[in-house]
């Protein structure tokens, strides 16, 4: 095949043009000819990329069905369209010159990279094969094949950025966000990228350059379209090309300071759940291409691995936290009392001392049941839990854990509601046994002095329920599925006034959840909360 190149004097927009010349008598040739002549008389509704036939003129002659709908026109209304009336003035002014050329001349191609409008706004760029087939008999025009090759070679150009962006990352989770997000509105034209995640009860939000000043305060950013993506908890992006067609969200403050149009929030999977969004604005209607949310699904893995790295180290501050503040009480009462009988036991009664020992007997408990509940989620991170089923007595597991709570010295009623004949459950009974006194333990914690804890059982057709309830100051919503968290506690680590590390109700939960149960928390009528979880049958 013999070939020749031509350019446009003077124009910028050509990334590669080609005219091509067939010799009739070249073989290769003819055995393309009959390639062509397969795939464009097969031209179908079905096929993968955009096609038509035009005349002489550019006037759409027929198309398939994606070449209408890559144009936003509904079924059969792109024939008798011109095709230069879906490109800007210079570019048909780059283009119309060739194609005139390469009407002249049967078994010519071209390829030419363009932008094309997709209505009065949108518009993306590619790339078209036009081949000059007008001498043949079936076809009798000119066959332009959109290609996408500069939509190809720019998602290229983005995954290479993205390798580029991941090796400039260090040790800092919050200087990497900042990264991130900085580069992500660079690379995908946004005029402001955020990514919002939440931590504890708070929701944190880190803005790209470029985001317009504005009163966004963390653990303030209800109104955010992010949150959406949060409490809806789905890996899927929420994309919304035009923010004034959907009254239906609340008006997200960068939308509105931006006057932004089109929104793209990619969610941050971590363990299952959407921890955090990668969140883009557009003031112009930007349509994403598969190649772009696929680069902005593998940006969101990677913040999930970031993601991961910073709550281990929050982890290891909070539980440095905790249980230095929880360690320091106990201690200082052993230390203080011994001190006390060391100087002064001369003088002491044996009432005294006996009051002395109690309380340093008391501190040591509380260490040992500190160390334990260390050493029992170590154990359980390290993936040693382990759960032996067997046919258990729920009642018989209720009251045991009713004398233990006793023996512990709680002075709170405990009562047991539960019918004789209970079936049993196959369950771990030691670790059930675990289970309730924890709850039990939490209960009696946060109740007033004196005020009843209930515990109930019952079983239903495929499960058994199990409820602790305490007439407590009760768990405000917002924390009721987080109080099942690491080290986390409804008041301030460094401030709370009741003993406990905030891993009780965490290793509840994990006990549950081996069994292949759930375990939840719920408020209380007249006030309190209730615990309940439910173990399958």
């Amino acid at each position: 095949m013999e070939g020749k190149g031509i350019s446009a004097p003077g124009s910028s927009i050509l990334n590669h043009v080609s005219i091509c010349e067939s010799s009739p008598a070249n073989a290769a040739f003819k055995r393309h000819a009959e390639i062509l002549k397969r795939e464009y008389l097969s031209m179908t509704r079905a096929s993968y990329r955009p096609a038509a036939v035009l005349d002489p003129e550019g006037t759409v002659v027929r198309c398939n069905d994606f070449f209408g709908r890559i144009l936003g026109l509904e079924e059969g209304s792109v024939a008798g369209d011109n095709f230069f009336d879906f490109l800007s003035g210079e570019e048909k002014d780059a283009l119309y010159p060739l194609f005139r050329e390469l009407c002249g001349r049967a078994g010519y191609s071209l390829l030419f990279s363009f932008r094309l409008q997709c209505g009065t706004e949108l518009a993306f760029n590619t790339s078209a094969l036009f081949r000059n087939m007008t001498d043949h008999p079936e076809i009798g025009g000119i066959v332009m094949e959109i290609l996408d090759i500069s939509g190809c070679a720019k998602a290229k150009t983005t995954l290479d950025e993205i390798n580029r962006l991941f090796c400039r990352l260090g040790p800092d989770p919050k200087k990497n966000f900042e990264t991130i997000v900085s580069s992500v509105r660079e690379l995908f034209d946004a005029d402001s990228c955020c990514y919002f995640h939440r931590e504890k009860e708070r929701l944190h939000f880190y803005p790209s350059p470029g985001t317009p000043p504005g009163e966004y305060r963390d653990g303030d950013l209800g109104s955010f379209l992010a949150l959406r993506i949060l409490m809806r908890q789905a890996e899927e992006p929420l994309y919304i090309t035009d923010l004034s067609s959907c009254p239906e969200y609340p008006p997200d403050p960068v939308a509105l300071s931006l006057g932004a149009r089109t929104f793209y929030g990619q969610p941050v999977m971590h363990a299952g759940k959407a921890i955090g969004a990668l969140c883009l604005y557009h003031k112009n209607p930007r349509i994403y291409t598969r190649d772009e949310k696929e680069s902005l699904n593998l940006v969101a893995r990677f913040i999930s691995l970031e993601e991961a790295h910073r709550q281990k180290e929050l982890s290891l501050r909070d539980l440095i936290d905790v249980v230095s503040h929880e360690l320091r009480h106990p201690i200082s009462i052993i230390l203080g009392y011994a001190n006390t009988l060391k100087s002064h036991r001369d003088r002491l009664d044996q009432e005294t001392v006996d009051e002395i020992l109690t309380r340093i007997e008391n501190g040591a408990k509380r260490l040992e049941h500190t160390t334990m509940e260390i050493l029992e989620v170590s154990k359980l991170e390290k993936g040693m839990l382990c759960v032996r089923k067997e046919s258990a007595d729920l009642l018989t597991l209720m009251e045991r854990a009713v004398e233990e709570m006793k023996a512990k010295g709680v002075a709170n009623p405990l009562y047991v509601h539960a019918r004789e004949g209970l079936p049993p459950v196959p369950a771990d009974p030691e670790k059930i046994l675990k289970v309730l006194i924890i709850l039990l333990d939490n209960a009696a914690k946060y109740s007033p002095d004196g005020s009843p804890i209930e515990l109930s059982a019952e079983v239903g057709a495929d499960e058994a329920l199990v409820s602790v309830m305490d007439r407590g100051p009760g768990i405000p919503l917002d924390d009721r599925l987080l109080v099942f968290e690491k080290f986390y506690q409804v008041e301030e680590v460094m401030h709370h006034s009741l003993p406990g590390i905030g891993l009780g109700l965490y290793l509840a939960r994990e006990i549950i959840q081996a069994h292949g149960g759930r375990i939840w928390c719920t408020e209380r009528k007249g006030g309190g909360s209730i615990f309940r979880f439910a173990l399958p049958l």
